[in-house]
């Protein structure tokens, strides 16, 4: 998701209406992109996506099964792809839903290619970065969990072996490199190991 340039854009397009439907694939395609593959309801819609993968969702509200709103969400739920949101219907109901569904863009019919071309540019490029900062919201989360459970492991061995502190970082970095496993999961045994044993030890002490 994310992923395509933004010129010859693999698209998904989902309109009920046969005439609606071939007017926006001519549309697309006269902007160079490629209609991967086409649906007239909201079923059909979501198992192509899930299927063909496509760089973005061009959907219209209202369908048989499913409305696109709800396709919009489960696609973006998925991140399968972004999705660009074209109705006849510009009621306030529907923009708050588009926008809770995550959809990127929204377009009232009738639909010009020199409006696409824009929706799209901007669709996919907001895409990207939302999918950058959640990748790197991502990175920082277990960059954090990982500084929690090195921290606990190596107090764990300060008090264990009577290390000092620097001492007990080293065995932990000098574990994960002969073993070739990531300092988290050095640090993670670690705690398993010891948390277990202190009820049979001060049982023992006893």
């Amino acid at each position: 998701m994310g992923g395509c340039s933004l010129e010859n854009v693999r698209v998904l397009l989902a309109e009920d209406e046969p005439f609606g439907r071939l007017g926006l694939k001519t549309a697309l395609e006269s902007l160079g992109h490629t209609v991967v593959a086409e649906a007239e309801n909201g079923d059909d819609a979501l198992r192509l996506a899930r299927s063909e993968r496509p760089d973005i969702a061009v959907l219209d509200i209202r369908m048989p099964g499913i409305d696109g709103l709800e396709v919009a969400r489960i696609l973006n739920e998925e991140a399968i792809a972004p999705a660009l949101i074209v109705s006849a219907y510009s009621d306030q109901e529907y923009i708050r839903r588009s926008t809770e569904s995550g959809c990127l863009y929204y377009l009232i019919k009738p639909v010009r290619p020199e409006d696409l071309r824009p929706a799209i540019a901007i669709t996919l490029t907001l895409s990207r970065q939302m999918t950058g900062l959640r990748e790197e919201v991502r990175r920082a989360t277990e960059a954090l969990e990982t500084r929690r459970l090195v921290e606990r492991a190596k107090g764990m061995l300060v008090e264990r072996y009577c290390l000092k502190e620097h001492e007990a970082l080293r065995h932990l970095q000098q574990k994960s490199m002969a073993t070739r496993r990531p300092l988290r999961e050095v640090a993670e045994a670690v705690i398993r190991r010891f948390v277990g044993p202190r009820t049979d030890e001060h049982h023992d002490a006893g």
